[in-house]
């Protein structure tokens, strides 16, 4: 499960680290040139991560809703057919 605070704590401190000069790598040098170690904030994920959590958990409950609102439906409508006499004259 992801903790905000968690996440707020590890920006201080990496914002802390960038303002000291500290390196975030162990071999200063060897960095790899694309790097985002100290170019973005964490903030975008600290504050959209219970909003793309509640939306998963939303779309999970909707897709559950969804299958059994389908499900009903074909339940219906199958008992409604075998309840006319067309369906009785195509079976038999």
């Amino acid at each position: 499960s992801l903790d905000p605070e968690e996440f707020r704590v590890a920006e201080k401190k990496r914002e802390e680290m960038i303002k000291s000069g500290i390196s975030f790598v162990e071999k200063p040098g060897f960095e790899h040139p694309k790097s985002v170690y100290s170019s973005r904030t964490l903030d975008y994920l600290i504050k959209n991560s219970k909003v793309i959590l509640y939306n998963l958990s939303n779309t999970r409950e909707m897709s559950k809703h969804n299958y059994s609102n389908v499900s009903e439906t074909l339940c219906e409508t199958k008992r409604e057919a075998e309840e006319t006499d067309d369906f009785h004259e195509i079976v038999d």
